[in-house]
């Protein structure tokens, strides 16, 4: 069967926070790398004009309430309706297309962070739709472990801001795809818990192929593969022959297939070494295990 590959602005994580790059550098930077799709991360998302005066009242409220009110202000820039245009733009000046935004949210607080929560994920398929894309991953929450799996309320609050974010994405005509990425979604099976309850055609998962613990990796991607409607194909490090150092791409892949998935695979190069070079050996990597048809 054929593959689709398209690159994540991940890639360039470096350079985009250094300040060399830009997000809307990221579609001219794919296509000369060949490649016609890309995935765009809220992440890098540049910030509006005069963000430093926008700021001011924000630094106010953060001075009396004693909060760090800066990664607020961050994600409201996501609501910028000129940013989004200039990213659609540099998509099509690039004649590349969006496949995802990706959004790091968190449905794990109380209800009044929840409405912070849903209104970023508004925000976010808003950004989704311009760039006529069809998926917004998401995640459950920022924890980088899942400590709070056995916290009281935790797992049944994200379970409520998936059905609510659910909602909104289906107004929008958009998939939500979320990633076992951090907190509950590190364990496959609370991931699949968070699915399963939510039980929503307009709810996949986002499976990354690296991202599971190494003992839990290969269970983790033959439970979830049934559930996927994106996938990052990570790589890090690489062998003599080309292998990635940590992930048996030849048996993920071949479970990915033979759960039915078809759709395209985004390259998530993490390494510290050029970008380029690693996108291109994870691309070699992927293309040389990917079953040429279905099993």
């Amino acid at each position: 069967m054929a593959l689709s590959l398209g690159v994540s602005a991940w890639c360039f994580h470096a350079a985009l926070y250094a300040g060399r790059l830009t997000l809307p550098d990221i579609p001219a930077r794919v296509a000369a790398l060949g490649f016609d799709l890309v995935e765009l991360n809220d992440l890098f998302y540049p910030p509006p004009r005069l963000s430093r005066l926008r700021y001011l009242p924000w630094r106010l409220q953060g001075r009396l309430t004693g909060r760090d009110v800066w990664p607020a202000f961050q994600r409201a820039w996501v609501g910028s309706a000129s940013t989004r245009r200039r990213l659609r733009q540099a998509c099509a000046q690039a004649s590349v297309r969006c496949l995802a935004f990706t959004l790091n949210s968190d449905f794990s607080g109380q209800p009044r962070q929840q409405r912070a929560a849903l209104s970023y994920v508004a925000a976010g398929l808003a950004t989704t739709r311009a760039l006529g894309a069809p998926i917004l991953r998401v995640t459950s929450d920022r924890r980088e472990k899942s400590d709070d799996l056995a916290s009281p309320g935790v797992m049944e609050r994200v379970i409520v801001g998936l059905r609510a974010a659910v909602e909104l994405a289906q107004a929008a005509d958009i998939r939500l795809a979320l990633e076992n990425h951090w907190g509950l979604t590190t364990e496959p099976a609370a991931m699949l818990r968070l699915v399963q309850e939510v039980n929503s055609p307009w709810l996949g998962v986002c499976l990354d192929l690296g991202n599971f613990p190494p003992a839990q990796r290969l269970a983790g991607i033959e439970l979830l593969a049934p559930y996927a409607i994106h996938v990052h194909a990570k790589a890090g490090q690489f062998t003599v022959s080309g292998e990635e150092a940590n992930i048996d791409y030849p048996t993920e892949l071949a479970i990915l297939t033979q759960a039915g998935y078809r759709g395209p695979l985004v390259i998530e190069y993490e390494g510290d070494g050029d970008p380029t070079v690693g996108i291109q050996r994870a691309a070699d990597l992927v293309r040389r295990h990917w079953p040429s048809a279905p099993a």
